[in-house]
């Protein structure tokens, strides 16, 4: 089993393998907004999911939906790049992040 921010969260583990991968989706909408990384996050993910999600954790999100214009998580998250950031969900689940 996986930490409910992780984005194997909903991917199933049978007794010696993980199972196909289900990416977590509960937390977001489908809805989808453009975001241009400023220069506070070059190379942090982490802050600008911090920031976005309240949870520093879920920089994964960045690359799970942009995976054409982010392959390596640090070094492509460069100021300036936009990218396609998902609606966080209000729920009251968020108590628990």
């Amino acid at each position: 089993m996986y930490r409910g921010d992780s984005h194997l969260a909903n991917t199933k583990v049978n007794s010696k393998f993980t199972e196909l991968y289900e990416p977590g989706n509960e937390l977001f909408s489908t809805e989808k907004v453009e975001h241009t990384i400023e220069s506070k996050h070059n190379k942090r993910p982490d802050l600008l999911a911090h920031e976005l999600y309240g949870n520093q954790r879920l920089w994964w999100i960045f690359m799970h939906f942009n995976p054409n214009i982010i392959k390596d998580p640090i070094m492509d998250f460069n100021s300036g790049k936009t990218i396609l950031v998902p609606l966080r969900r209000a729920s009251s689940s968020d108590a628990r992040m």
